[in-house]
């Protein structure tokens, strides 16, 4: 699975990144960790080293902000509490997870800076985004939840939050998907660093609805098209890499402006909340829309094979040869607009039913919609 974070600088993607290592990397969510995948790799991107994630290696320092776009490579296993040792057999999914380069996503989609480029540069930059985005099988956009709760005026907090492209660059994505492969966007909005000391109590108050309606104002444009289009979702959720209690916030005004500048600090011990809920809530998404398209393929594989009946009742030589090409169950190539790679893992994932459902029930219960 393909899962692209969007958000401008210090919006807190590569911390997020960390929290669900110490989540499900070094400790689980249940019976399901989260390991890099055995053996080298390529990438057309820069691959992330999970060992600079670990909050203890590092002191309980933040990591550093991505200058490149970055590959987070890992493979999702089970086991439960009697087999601790994992194997290969035990892989429910893999995933890329993209760290998309916060500085790309303003440099190019922001109006005042985008201006500063040639016409050809801005529409590459552009479309390779868009093509990340049109193979995702989910985006997750960040939003700093500080930056929300501190800018009192909309258009401030418009413009310090990047919602202005992010907006932006989900229209672009609207018009990018042509009639013939419009295929199901899934939207996640994550308020990054909710659990700062910086953030009034007022903002946490009934599952941070005030934090959310924030949010909501924001990104008006992404609610807007994920009411418009059927194809679209769009969910958002509050989380905290390390803990309300765990953080030491000083937020001071850079300049004449009303530009502030936040420095925090962790301090342990740390204890992360709804970070493996993005995870799982991608998971159940991802199942949700692929149990449609697999219906819908089966179905008109029936409705095919019935013409074919139809058709050479006087010849069942012809069609029981057309039943052994197609197969009993199979998705014939003329019907095939699901990927063999698709395929392979949506069957994978069922295999887990039964220990994935109760997971992406309690992700889908902290997720509210957009």
């Amino acid at each position: 699975m393909r899962i692209t974070m969007l958000g401008g600088s210090s919006s807190g993607k590569t911390t997020y990144m960390a929290a669900l290592h110490h989540v499900m990397g070094k400790r689980k969510s249940e019976d399901f960790h989260i390991r890099p995948p055995i053996g080298a790799v390529e990438s057309l991107h820069k691959i992330g080293d999970w060992r600079a994630l670990d909050f203890v290696e590092r002191k309980y320092q933040f990591p550093f902000a991505t200058s490149d776009t970055t590959e987070w490579l890992f493979d999702m296993y089970y086991a439960d509490d009697q087999n601790e040792q994992l194997n290969e057999s035990d892989v429910v999914t893999q995933f890329e997870w993209i760290d998309y380069r916060g500085a790309d996503v303003t440099d190019y989609f922001d109006r005042s800076t985008r201006e500063q480029l040639s016409a050809a540069e801005q529409e590459y930059e552009q479309r390779k985004l868009l093509d990340y985005l049109r193979e995702s099988d989910g985006i997750i956009i960040f939003l700093d939840s500080i930056l929300l709760s501190y800018y009192k005026d909309l258009d401030r907090r418009i413009t310090y939050t990047n919602a202005d492209c992010i907006n932006t660059i989900l229209r672009l994505l609207v018009n990018y998907h042509t009639e013939g492969d419009a295929k199901p966007v899934d939207i996640l909005v994550l308020l990054s660093k909710a659990d700062s000391d910086a953030i009034g109590d007022k903002y946490r108050e009934d599952g941070f609805s005030l934090l959310k309606k924030l949010a909501r104002e924001v990104l008006w444009e992404a609610v807007d098209i994920c009411k418009k289009n059927e194809r679209w979702t769009g969910g958002i959720i509050p989380v905290g890499a390390v803990g309300k209690s765990s953080t030491f916030t000083e937020i001071s005004v850079e300049d004449t402006k009303d530009v502030y500048s936040i420095k925090t600090e962790i301090r342990p011990p740390i204890e992360p909340f709804n970070c493996e809920c993005p995870l799982f809530y991608c998971v159940g998404q991802y199942l949700k829309r692929h149990r449609k398209q697999i219906k819908e393929a089966q179905l008109a594989l029936r409705q095919k094979e019935e013409e074919i009946k139809q058709r050479q009742r006087r010849s069942n030589l012809l069609y029981w040869f057309l039943r052994l090409v197609f197969g009993e169950r199979g998705l014939p190539k003329q019907l095939d607009r699901i990927e063999k790679g698709i395929l392979d893992n949506y069957f994978a994932l069922t295999e887990y039913g039964r220990y994935l459902d109760p997971m992406i029930k309690l992700a889908r219960e902290a997720v509210d919609e957009l």
